[in-house]
């Protein structure tokens, strides 16, 4: 989920943008619903909607639920420590790739 594909990401901006007007009257529609939310939500700007397209700083899904807020996996600094922790497992493998084809060019 962290690493969305060029093809998949092309596809869900594509998909958000024939839908433009059902994401208007929807943002619309919470933002009415915003003052009557105990404890308050943020309120949206269809802008900010659209650069969520990337899932991992998709944070308005965390609003959802009031008992996600307390999770582990929901708090900023944990979600950054899984970003780093799969950043560094994707450069081990990319090492792992690099030494098989030196050894390949080296043949």
């Amino acid at each position: 989920m962290f690493f969305l594909g060029y093809k998949l990401h092309k596809h869900i901006v594509q998909a958000l943008s024939h839908r433009c007007t059902a994401i208007h009257n929807t943002i619309d529609w919470y933002n009415n619903m915003v003052p009557k939310q105990t404890p308050p939500c943020p309120t949206l700007v269809y802008s900010e909607v659209i650069e969520y397209c990337n899932f991992s700083e998709f944070e308005i899904l965390k609003h959802s639920n009031h008992t996600l807020l307390s999770k582990d996996w929901a708090k900023t600094k944990n979600q950054q420590a899984a970003k780093k922790y799969f950043k560094m497992q994707h450069a081990e493998e990319e090492i792992a790739c690099c030494n098989v084809e030196i050894a390949w060019l080296q043949a």
